[in-house]
């Protein structure tokens, strides 16, 4: 009987590296099927991750934790009948609370040959107070609802604070097991043992959960026209992040880009900006945050290209 594994974690902790790592490292030589749930009306790294070959379902314009539990059932039926595999993948959004995508997954495997493998969070730091405010309850769900806690970013942090923020990880989630250095430093032995036995959490009280309505967090896709200069580009999407008053909370930005320099791939957090030359750009990017002033966004944006 196969396994399903989750990969939780908020946006731009890292899900589709670290997903990337098992499948093609850690269950090497497994039969592997990825089931992408993305907020938007498309999924980049859906199709970024197929092009590397591998089988992958999107369930993308909504949570899998909200609406999207009968497509999830009928999408598992289909992958188990067509493909065999022997593991699933399921990265959930990364504004999903993760008990409602373990209730929803349950409800699933009730009624579908599956058994349930790992569930990790990858705890990136929360990089604005303001965010963290609005987010928080979400964040804490994904790490409260997990059997393993996984620290990623933590070059975001000075040195003194990261033992802060790993005292919070603990506080957060007591009895869940938390790895004590980024998951990134582990040698892929160390990984592949981590992963495929994870050590059982303490049995505590039941947690309560802070419901968070999903119309908290939404997003768009925008296209647009021309070359872009990547250094004005940086320089755009860095001050969406420093100014919510005029663009709104803007927490997510991903997508293919053409520029002077060649396709460039695109991966903002208000963490940082990650732009790297790429196979190929179809001038689209994802947009994902709360109350963002779309129209001021394309604006800022649209003006580094030529």
């Amino acid at each position: 009987m196969p396994y399903i594994d989750i990969i939780s974690g908020f946006l731009g902790s890292g899900k589709t590296t670290f997903l990337r790592q098992l499948a093609g490292r850690v269950y090497a030589g497994q039969r592997i099927a990825v089931i992408e749930n993305d907020f938007g009306d498309v999924s980049i790294d859906a199709e970024r991750l197929g092009a590397e070959g591998l089988l992958v379902s999107e369930l993308t314009a909504g949570c899998v934790c909200c609406s999207l539990t009968a497509r999830l059932q009928g999408m598992m039926g289909e992958i188990l009948r067509t493909f065999s595999p022997d593991r699933i993948l399921l990265e959930p959004s990364g504004v999903a609370r993760l008990s409602d995508v373990l209730r929803a997954v349950d409800s699933v495997c009730r009624d579908t040959p599956l058994r349930k493998g790992m569930v990790c969070t990858l705890a990136a730091p929360l990089p604005r107070r303001e965010y963290a405010r609005q987010f928080l309850s979400v964040y804490k769900n994904q790490l409260q609802s997990a059997s393993l806690i996984l620290p990623t970013r933590m070059e975001l942090l000075a040195a003194e604070q990261r033992e802060s923020f790993l005292d919070f990880l603990r506080e957060t989630a007591p009895g869940t097991f938390l790895l004590e250095r980024d998951w990134r430093s582990l040698s892929d032995t160390e990984l592949a043992q981590l992963v495929q036995q994870p050590p059982a959490p303490v049995q505590t009280q039941a947690r309560s959960f802070i419901r968070v309505p999903a119309s908290e967090a939404d997003s768009f896709t925008s296209v647009f026209a021309g070359t872009c200069a990547p250094a004005r580009l940086k320089a755009a999407l860095k001050e969406l992040g420093g100014a919510p008053e005029r663009y709104g909370c803007v927490l997510r930005v991903k997508g293919a880009l053409q520029s002077v320099d060649g396709p460039l791939q695109v991966d903002y957090t208000p963490g940082g900006c990650f732009l790297q030359l790429c196979a190929k750009a179809d001038n689209r990017l994802v947009f994902i945050g709360s109350g963002m002033q779309r129209a001021a966004i394309r604006r800022a944006l649209q003006s580094t290209f030529e």
